[in-house]
């Protein structure tokens, strides 16, 4: 959904904003970049730096190494997906898309990183609005791992936008939140599964959980809780969440027209 999921990392070593993590990230630069090491540096250490910047969320640094990396490494799959993460986190899906269709072709014997492959597959065609390749992707990653609750709660999220196939959706969004319960993306994702279902209780129930973050609320998720209380009969506290929404930014582009004539627009 809505939700970006990183390759398991291990930032879990340091705290947050570490001063000793930022020097080793540093580091690991120097070493690979200082010109007189570049040709005997090694894969690993590439792959390290590549890992640290996603770490980071600097993105553009990945891009970067991710590039410079794929030349001296151009048949090291991990190297196309680190450097596709960064491109798609800028949002640049053409790119994405090209690097993640040469980096899935090189992976042999893990299907681990296959399936992330087609999990940001998933992911970019959703974002180029090519829904059908977009579902065949997540598909074929649920195929190789069926526990993957990321996979899980994004394509069910997207069947739900989309308003298809949500049986399905509501199974694999609530196999998602017993991976995950105490996930606030998943539990508003499903509470809007529920929400297009016309269980709206149930629904303002589930996105409800999902607010439990004061702090760390969408403007996604207080839309979907505007809507949902509209449907309810409660408009003027719709109305209300609309209003929030708005301020926080990140709402559909319906929002403004649900306030301008305070009712709900499908």
């Amino acid at each position: 959904m809505k939700t970006f999921h990183p390759l398991l990392l291990h930032r879990d070593l340091f705290c947050d904003a570490d001063p000793l993590f930022d020097f080793i990230v540093r580091f690991y630069r120097l070493v690979v970049l200082t010109k007189a090491e570049v040709e005997c540096s090694k894969f690993v250490v590439w792959e390290e730096v590549l890992r640290m910047d996603l770490l980071l969320s600097d993105y553009d640094q990945l891009i970067l190494y991710g590039h410079r990396a794929l030349e001296l490494y151009p048949e090291q799959p991990i190297l196309y997906l680190f450097t596709a993460l960064g491109e798609l986190q800028l949002k640049n899906y053409t790119e994405t898309e090209r690097l993640l269709n040469i980096g899935v072709k090189l992976v042999a014997n893990n299907n681990d990183l296959l399936a992330q492959y087609y999990m940001y597959l998933g992911d970019t065609y959703h974002a180029l609005d090519r829904p059908a390749e977009s579902d065949n992707a997540y598909e074929k990653s649920l195929q190789i791992k069926d526990n993957n609750a990321y996979v899980l709660n994004n394509y069910s999220y997207y069947l739900a936008i989309r308003g298809i196939n949500l049986d399905k959706a509501e199974q694999m969004s609530k196999q998602a939140l017993n991976i995950e319960p105490d996930n606030s993306s998943f539990q508003d994702t499903y509470g809007w599964v529920l929400f297009k279902l016309g269980q709206y209780e149930k629904a303002l129930e589930w996105i409800g959980k999902s607010m439990g973050d004061k702090e760390n609320i969408s403007g996604e998720v207080l839309e979907h809780y505007g809507d949902t209380l509209f449907k309810l009969g409660r408009a003027e506290e719709a109305v209300e969440y609309w209003k929030q929404a708005s301020e926080k930014g990140g709402g559909s582009e319906l929002l403004q027209k649900k306030l301008s004539g305070k009712k709900w627009i499908d």
